[in-house]
């Protein structure tokens, strides 16, 4: 059985949460990173491969570092995805490639969403990544195809939620003894 829980705090009660790395004003049209090459255009980012070069050749874009690559940079992760149980030991791999294939979806919709680290530790794993929603929509990925437990909290003091998932392993049948 599948649980979710979420703990979801009112909109008149919460504190400010700009997005620190977020400043749309103050970048150039165009732009492109100079880290990952991903495209400010129309006010907002797009992979550079969707772009034809024909729309860019009357402006040169100017060189910048998108919002993504300076939260790598600092290690400042946009939410915190905490894996445990004896399950994740088991089926590591199947969780790995789930992990990766989800955020290479996110980041076809959204080139800002980015796994920015994954560290395995005493039989759990970290995943970091730059935005609240990535955090999110991997945790309910694992869940779905794995079951388990997803609990999935939000800060109100600060622009980061941390998603907890875990599943113990079912235990072996006994085998049947014939006397």
């Amino acid at each position: 059985m599948v649980q979710l829980k979420a703990h979801y705090f009112r909109r008149d009660r919460h504190l400010s949460r700009d997005d620190p790395y977020r400043d749309p004003a103050a970048l150039p049209e165009p732009a492109v990173c100079e880290r990952c090459g991903a495209l400010w255009r129309g006010g907002r980012w797009t992979l550079a491969g969707q772009v034809r070069k024909e729309d860019l050749r009357f402006a040169r874009p100017a060189k910048v570092i998108c919002p993504a690559c300076r939260r790598t940079a600092d290690a400042y992760p946009g939410g915190v995805l905490y894996l445990s149980g004896t399950f994740l030991g088991e089926h590591q791999d199947q969780i790995l490639r789930t992990l990766r294939n989800e955020a290479e979806a996110g980041r076809a919709r959204n080139p800002l969403d980015r796994i920015m680290a994954i560290e395995e530790t005493d039989g759990r794993m970290t995943v970091t990544t730059t935005s609240e929603k990535l955090a999110q929509r991997l945790g309910k990925a694992i869940c779905k195809s794995c079951g388990g437990d997803l609990d999935i909290r939000f800060s109100p003091q600060e622009k980061l939620v941390r998603v907890y998932w875990s599943r113990e392993a079912e235990a072996a049948p006994h085998p049947a003894v014939h006397a």
